[in-house]
């Protein structure tokens, strides 16, 4: 009797352990692909079918309403996705940012703050949600040193294999736009993943397509997948009118990056830009041509991810002219010297180089008139190095010596 209670109570004892097995495999265990993709394409037929102003309207009220929300945190020593947020005095939108992302799918996050020498009680806002977040982190610098410092800071102090920007006045449009990416970046490993933007003006509460066809992707986010050597050059072939270019494919905020990818690009343009805060104009621009060469594969996908915020005056923060024209006047100086750089080194058609003068040809003529002394003790430098280039063709020769001229 005794011995069959003890079959018995053995027989209980394994099933039980049996059934914890299955139960903790099923939560622990990580997604495998045919599970990440039926989820994926389920995922994306249903925010297809939703593609209006109004469903990414609703996330943003959604958003502003939700103070107090509860997601179940994944607590890892390193999460998937950095999200990186550089602030300057953006008490009046920072809260908005942060919410769309606590209020994501997917939480296996961490959120790096970095916080330019704000004046204003934007600290405050952020300092209370990573009192109840461990996963929020705050780093402060002691002066204002600019948004190309602050995101190579943001991308030292990140953890994640990936890296995602946020900046402070905009917001992200998607509750499952991370969880999209995480199946996306896990099945196929892309380098870059890039996702569309809806704009919203200043002061205006709805959301409005790209003004213009050509500041949307030349691939039309055809969920295309692009390699080397065509990757590389996608920021520069596209159809130009009226002195535009794929002003959202030049962006870092509409994209996932591996981190490995923008450590080569920070390196690439090197400590000196970095110490002494040079990339203060077209920043963006002359790291996404770096990600680009560096990244070995990309994808878009044709989903609303990010709301630009329309600022009126994107320095605003200087409030005395004389700098503000320094700024502008040096940004454009020394993003044309890094780009002038990759295209020597990299051998690349100087044919680029002369495009993107002619992007910037109402800025360097206004800096000629307004600021004629910069101009000859630095950009005409620059020019007068370009025309003794050997591989610049007589006709972008002709071009730089009638554009310096006074």
């Amino acid at each position: 009797m005794l011995k069959k209670v003890f079959i018995y109570k053995s027989i209980f004892f394994v099933k039980f352990l049996i059934i914890i097995y299955f139960i903790t495999y099923k939560i622990t265990k990580p997604y495998n692909s045919i599970d990440l993709l039926i989820n994926l394409e389920n995922k994306l037929k249903n925010i297809k079918q939703n593609l209006t102003i109004s469903y990414y309207e609703k996330y943003i009220n959604d958003c502003k309403n939700k103070k107090n929300f509860n997601r179940k945190k994944i607590s890892k020593e390193i999460p998937f996705l950095s999200v990186c947020i550089c602030t300057y005095n953006s008490e009046k939108y920072i809260e908005k940012a942060i919410l769309s992302i606590l209020n994501q799918s997917f939480q296996d996050f961490e959120i790096i703050i970095i916080d330019d020498f704000s004046t204003d009680n934007s600290s405050n806002i952020f300092k209370k949600y990573q009192k109840n977040d461990e996963r929020i982190k705050i780093i402060n610098h002691t002066k204002n040193l600019g948004i190309y410092r602050s995101r190579v800071d943001a991308i030292y102090y990140s953890k994640a294999e990936y890296i995602l920007f946020v900046d402070a006045d905009d917001m992200l449009l998607n509750q499952y736009l991370f969880e999209i990416l995480f199946s996306y970046s896990s099945i196929y490993h892309f380098d870059i993943i890039e996702y569309l933007v809806l704009y919203q003006g200043e002061g205006r509460n709805n959301l409005v397509y790209p003004p213009n066809q050509i500041l949307t992707h030349i691939h039309n986010y055809s969920d295309s997948v692009i390699f080397q050597p065509e990757l590389s050059m996608i920021i520069f072939y596209i159809p130009r009118t009226n002195n535009f270019t794929s002003a959202i494919c030049r962006t870092l905020w509409n994209k996932l990056y591996k981190k490995d990818i923008l450590l080569k690009s920070i390196k690439y343009i090197g400590e000196k830009f970095y110490l002494n805060s040079y990339l203060n104009y077209a920043e963006d621009t002359i790291m996404n041509i770096l990600n680009f060469h560096f990244a070995k594969n990309y994808t878009n996908i044709n989903i609303h991810g990010y709301m630009y915020n329309v600022r009126n005056n994107s320095i605003s923060r200087f409030t005395n002219e004389t700098k503000k024209r320094y700024i502008l006047n040096s940004g454009i100086y020394y993003y044309l010297k890094l780009f002038y750089k990759y295209i020597k080194e990299f051998n690349m058609d100087r044919q680029l180089l002369y495009l993107e003068l002619e992007l910037f040809n109402k800025q360097i003529n206004f800096l000629k008139e307004n600021d004629p002394h910069f101009f000859k003790r630095k950009m005409k430098k620059l020019f007068d190095a370009i025309t003794e280039d050997n591989n610049a063709s007589n006709y972008f020769k002709s071009y730089i010596k009638n554009l310096t001229k006074y």
